[in-house]
C-alpha cells in the first residue's frame, strides 16, 4: 500500500511513525505504492536498502521480511526494519553545541495468513516499533493489519486495514498512528502485463491512491511504472515511480526509484530475494 514517510524529522511530526507508511518492497514502491493479493509461495525471502526523501529528510531504511508455508495453505511471516532519519546536533544544557544524534524508529512483526483453495486469502499481522526522536525522547507502540483477499487466474482484490493500535507516548502527549483501510486490485488482461490499483482512506481524513503497469517479459525481466496521488502537505504527495526487476533460479533482484516529487524525488529501494 502506498503510504509514505513525510520530509520532515521524526521531532517534527504530529502524526506518530509515518515509517510506518514507507513501502520497501520494490514492486509495490515502482507501481504507485499499490500492493495487492498474491497467491503464497512455499518460501519468499526479501532483503531490502531504501534511500528516503534525500532531498530533505534523508531517511535510510534497512530490513528483511521472510513468509514461509508450514503447512498447505497455511503460512507464517515475519519482517524487521530500521528507518533512521537525518542526524542533527543537539545541543548542552549550558546552550553550547553538543553531539550529533540521528532519530531512528526500529520495528518487528510476525503475522500468518491462510489460502483457501488457492484463491480465498486472509492474514493478519502484529507489530511492535520503538521510536527514538531525540536523545532521552523515545516512545512505543503495537498495531496490527488485517486483510482479505481474492485471487483468481487473471485478477486479484484485496480489502485491508492496517497500522491499527496503541498511540504513541513520547512523554507529553499522545500521537495517534497512520492507520488506514485499503482497497486494492490487480487485471491481467495480456500474458506478462499487469495493471493494479489501490485507492486508501487515512483515520486521519486523508485520501490517497495510486496506479501501476508491470510488464514481465518470460517470467525473467520486468518493467514497472506508477503514479501515487496525495494532497499537498499530506504524508504521501504525489510523485510518479519507475522500477526494473529480474529473476533466475528463484533468486531476484529489483530497483525502484521515485520521480517528480520535490520533496520525495531520487527516493530509491534495492531489494534481493529468493523465493520457490
Amino acid at each position: 500500500m502506498l503510504l509514505l514517510v513525510c520530509a520532515l524529522p521524526l521531532a517534527a511530526r504530529s502524526q506518530a511513525l509515518p515509517s510506518l507508511l514507507v513501502p520497501t518492497d520494490a514492486r509495490s514502491f515502482a507501481m504507485g505504492g499499490v500492493r495487492t493479493a498474491q497467491a503464497p509461495a512455499g518460501l519468499d525471502f526479501d532483503a531490502f536498502y531504501c534511500l528516503w526523501a534525500p532531498a530533505s529528510s534523508r531517511g535510510n531504511v534497512f530490513g528483511a521480511d521472510i513468509s514461509a508455508m508450514v503447512m498447505p495453505g497455511l503460512s507464517l511471516t515475519a519482517d524487521i526494519r530500521r528507518f533512521s532519519d537525518r542526524p542533527y546536533e543537539t545541543a548542552s544544557d549550558t546552550g553550547s553545541a553538543g553531539e550529533m544524534f540521528r532519530p531512528y524508529d526500529f520495528s518487528f512483526s510476525v503475522g500468518a495468513e491462510y489460502c483457501l483453495g488457492n484463491s480465498l486469502l486472509a492474514g493478519i499481522s502484529v507489530r511492535n516499533t520503538n521510536s527514538t526522536i531525540a536523545k532521552d525522547i523515545t516512545g512505543s507502540a503495537v498495531c496490527g493489519d488485517i486483510y482479505a483477499g481474492w485471487v483468481a487466474p487473471g485478477w486479484s482484490v484485496m480489502l485491508a486495514v492496517r497500522n491499527v493500535g496503541t498511540p504513541v507516548n513520547y512523554g507529553y502527549g499522545e500521537y495517534a498512528l497512520p492507520s488506514l483501510v485499503g482497497l486494492s486490485g490487480e487485471w491481467k488482461p495480456l500474458q506478462g502485463l499487469s495493471l493494479a490499483a489501490e485507492a486508501d482512506y487515512l483515520f486521519a481524513g486523508t485520501f490517497m491512491a495510486g496506479a501501476g503497469v508491470e510488464y514481465c517479459f518470460r517470467d525473467v525481466a520486468s518493467a514497472r511504472a506508477g503514479y501515487h496521488y496525495g494532497g499537498p502537505g499530506e504524508v504521501l504527495p504525489s510523485f510518479v515511480s519507475l522500477g526494473l526487476g529480474g529473476k533466475y533460479a528463484g533468486v531476484r533482484l529489483d530497483a525502484s526509484v521515485l520521480l517528480l516529487s520535490p520533496s520525495l524525488g531520487g527516493s530509491f529501494v534495492v531489494s534481493l530475494g529468493y523465493s520457490f
